[in-house]
């Protein structure tokens, strides 16, 4: 059976004795995701994350790897292990959402660079009745380098919205539209530990549906156990988020993930919300060149508030180098 830790584990750290400008800008990426740590996501969760990141609550600063880089660092997209494309399907029935997406991570690329893309269409309806349907289109690239201390990612996210919403009573019609992308970065340590952070949506673009955001990111990478912890604040809409996931796998082709999450900006379109609290949990299985992917995160304040993200991913072979 082929291993199934691609889904988090990222390229092991190389050994050098070369030093390096790598090396300096080590302790420079660890002092920035340590205020990170105190300073995401906004209130729109993306319906499209991987069931692999929903799972862990979207945690992915500093542990996110293959298609869940797009959305929680794209640093993480150097640490994918294989060139795989997702199916996947959300629902979200807090507020009547529903997201289809397609999307692929190609981490056979030669060299040190590595790449990523999804596609993602949305359709509901907002707490206040109005309509909310449109697209989200990613693309990103990231790139990697070894010292005799750790291992270096950058990753850049470009991405477009175009999102209309339908007209209420008090609001018109309108539709949010533009670039603007996320910046990051990831040190994975020879000891397994690994720090990140991320400026989500470096373009000003709109507050709620794409806020900008400083995240921060730690975790702990073992051969079949993986601990993460983010932390965010919003730039243009104060407020913290907190996040926490776990995995493990077992015999190399089932994965197990939990996580929880604590938001003080409260559920999406909610006015005045008191802060969130969300279980999330799910599973991954391999099975050849295919694997299954499921998801579920629980409101605990409205349990059946919950989202259900399910995806097929299929792997292409392996090719030589």
């Amino acid at each position: 059976m082929t291993s199934f830790k691609h889904l988090t584990a990222t390229r092991a750290v190389a050994h050098t004795t070369t030093h390096s400008p790598i090396a300096r800008l080590v302790s420079v990426v660890a002092l920035l995701s340590t205020a990170g740590l105190l300073s995401g996501f906004g209130q729109v969760a993306p319906g499209s994350m991987s069931p692999a990141g929903l799972a862990m609550a979207g945690v992915g600063v500093a542990s996110g790897a293959g298609t869940t880089a797009l959305y929680t660092n794209p640093a993480g997209l150097a640490a994918h292990r294989a060139h795989n494309f997702e199916f996947g399907f959300s629902r979200d029935r807090a507020f009547n959402r529903s997201s289809f997406f397609l999307q692929s991570v190609d981490g056979q690329a030669p060299g040190f660079v590595q790449g990523g893309s999804a596609f993602s269409y949305e359709s509901g309806t907002l707490p206040d009745g109005r309509t909310r349907t449109g697209y989200d289109v990613r693309a990103g690239l990231a790139f990697s380098g070894d010292s005799d201390v750790a291992q270096l990612m950058i990753g850049l996210t470009s991405r477009y919205m175009n999102m209309d919403y339908g007209k209420s009573a008090t609001v018109a019609k309108h539709t949010i539209k533009g670039w603007t992308g996320d910046l990051g970065m990831t040190v994975a340590f020879t000891g397994n530990l690994r720090l990140g952070v991320v400026w989500r949506n470096v373009l000003s673009l709109d507050p709620v549906e794409a806020p900008q955001r400083i995240a921060g990111g730690i975790a702990v990478v073992l051969s079949s156990v993986i601990v993460s912890s983010d932390m965010s604040w919003g730039l243009d809409t104060p407020g913290a988020t907190y996040r926490v996931g776990a995995a493990v796998t077992i015999a190399d082709a089932f994965q197990l993930r939990g996580g929880y999450l604590y938001s003080e900006l409260g559920g999406f379109g909610a006015v005045d919300p008191p802060p969130a609290h969300w279980a999330t949990g799910g599973f991954g299985f391999r099975f050849g060149r295919y694997s299954i992917d499921a998801a579920v995160a629980l409101d605990l304040a409205h349990p059946s508030d919950m989202q259900i993200t399910a995806a097929l991913n299929f792997y292409m072979p392996k090719t030589r180098r």
